[in-house]
């Protein structure tokens, strides 16, 4: 296994799509890529700390007396977090092709982690580019995945390193001499904001702000301040914090769905969309019958520079 600074959750996320995408019908979001990127030693880590998560806080459920791929099929469909992982994804990407359509030239994912965008885009104009954004230990590891997949990275792709508790995205980005900020461009910032401070949030935000043209936009997602509230918080999100802080990512901040538009006023955005979760049930899993269901307390939100 890297180094701590590999990012456990991006592991994680990596291994709900791969198994979503191999077990569920219909599929909420299809990665064929996903399963590649994860080697031996990343599956045995994922599939033991999902199967012991389940076991501690499902003990009704006799888990063991199933075979390991229906077990994990299962685990996928009840969980919280992959409901969300996989929700986020795609509502990013039918947002990101909407905007295609209308001029967008250059996608910038945040947070990229083990996002596969950049393997699955051959259809995409030729002129356009997108831009991994993440912390250097994660990209190193990703890359090195890639290559022993055999696969190849596309030559729109690039990889920016950022830490963003530390480096300012304008700047990252503006090392790059393909990112142009003359271009409109999609921003995706999904699974992040949770664990970052919320002057870190914020500060992230105005450095988007400072480096796009007006007509861009950015999808990103949130957990609602009810979230770290025990009288508030649903009964299925209520272990989250601890298993994920167990990861070495802590949850920190919460962000209140009523001010939102305030606070992205303020860094220079207009919120377009808010989707409660709700209405992300009723978007995504309104029509299932394997037990998967919106994550409680989880908001995705699609704001413009203006």
């Amino acid at each position: 296994m890297e180094p701590e600074t590999l990012s456990r959750t991006a592991l994680v996320a990596a291994m709900i799509r791969a198994i979503h995408d191999k077990h569920h019908s219909p599929k909420i979001f299809e990665d064929p890529f996903a399963e590649q990127l994860l080697n031996d030693g990343d599956r045995e880590f994922c599939e033991s700390l999902m199967l012991n998560i389940f076991k501690e806080h499902n003990p009704s459920v006799d888990i063991d007396a199933m075979e390991r791929d229906v077990a994990l099929a299962n685990i996928v469909s009840m969980g919280l977090t992959s409901a969300c992982a996989l929700s986020r994804a795609r509502y990013a990407e039918d947002k990101l092709q909407e905007l295609i359509y209308k001029g967008i030239k250059q996608y910038i994912i945040l947070g990229a982690g083990f996002d596969t965008y950049g393997l699955r885009t051959a259809i995409e104009p030729k002129d356009f580019k997108v831009f991994e954004v993440d912390h250097p230990a994660t990209q190193t590891a990703k890359k090195s995945r890639i290559i022993a997949a055999g696969l190849e990275i596309p030559p729109c792709v690039q990889f920016v390193p950022c830490d963003f508790t530390k480096d300012q995205v304008d700047e990252s980005l503006s090392t790059n001499e393909e990112f142009s900020r003359q271009v409109r461009s999609f921003f995706s910032w999904l699974g992040v904001t949770y664990y970052l401070s919320r002057t870190t949030i914020l500060e992230v935000l105005h450095a988007i702000r400072r480096v796009c043209s007006c007509g861009s936009s950015i999808v990103l997602d949130f957990i609602e301040e009810d979230a770290f509230d025990p009288d508030k918080v649903s009964e299925r999100a209520k272990p989250i914090a601890a298993i994920i802080a167990s990861l070495g990512e802590p949850l920190l901040t919460g962000l209140s769905p009523t001010t939102l538009d305030t606070d992205l006023s303020e860094c220079g955005f207009r919120l377009r969309e808010l989707l409660s979760p709700v209405e992300i049930q009723a978007r995504y899993f309104g029509s299932r019958a394997d037990g998967m269901y919106a994550a409680e307390h989880i908001h995705f939100a699609w704001l413009t520079a203006d």
